[in-house]
């Protein structure tokens, strides 16, 4: 998981875990896919204003990846949601915004076939009360990895570090190439413009991993 103490991804980057053997094909078990983003990718160096990691608990990455994770301010769970300090030891930010959600967030939380974790990184409490989830878009992301409950890597992006990128589970949806399975769907004008070969569904996808 990415850790916001952490400077932007290259730490991360060299910690790479790769299994003795592949791992099997066994898609129903869980997986936890970390995305951070940044206001402007072409600038990772600190100051940055806020940083978002995004949490996410699936039970088939490999859909997640075909058929993309459909997810909007309504998945939000509204009882999920606070604001807390961060501990002094954290690097540079002081507060945090927390989102909870779910695919369907007025049902339990086992009828999910996602969970996620939204944590915004701030300096200031201002910065915390202004920000809104659909202020992200997909150009925010800046890196990704995606670990089996055993913490073997089987997906590694990032904007920085682009000869790193590596997708384990399907080479036509490599990162490398332009394919990407996650974005917020509040940012997108117009869902009937969303092309495959981005990538992206269109709206009647909605709410399916």
């Amino acid at each position: 998981m990415f850790l916001p103490l952490q400077d932007p991804l290259i730490a991360s980057m060299g910690n790479l875990r790769i299994a003795d053997d592949p791992p099997p094909r066994e898609y129903t078990r869980d997986y936890t896919f970390d995305v951070r983003l940044i206001p402007n990718t072409a600038r990772h160096n600190p100051p940055l204003d806020w940083i978002v990691v995004a949490v996410f608990k699936c039970h088939d990455l490999l859909q997640v990846m075909q058929k993309g994770l459909f997810w909007s301010t309504s998945n939000v769970v509204p009882s999920g949601a606070y604001f807390a300090n961060v501990p002094p030891n954290t690097d540079r930010y002081s507060v945090k915004r927390v989102w909870g959600l779910r695919e369907f967030p007025d049902r339990p939380e086992s009828q999910s076939s996602w969970v996620a974790e939204i944590s915004l990184y701030a300096c200031s409490i201002p910065t915390l009360t202004n920000f809104r989830l659909h202020h992200l878009h997909q150009r925010n992301i800046s890196s990704c990895e995606a670990t089996t409950s055993q913490g073997v890597h089987v997906f590694k992006y990032s904007h920085l570090l682009p000869l790193k990128n590596i997708n384990y589970f399907a080479d036509d949806l490599h990162p490398s190439q332009g394919s990407w399975w996650f974005w917020p769907m509040d940012t997108v004008a117009d869902y009937g413009a969303l092309t495959l070969g981005s990538g992206e569904r269109v709206e009647e996808d909605k709410g399916k991993v």
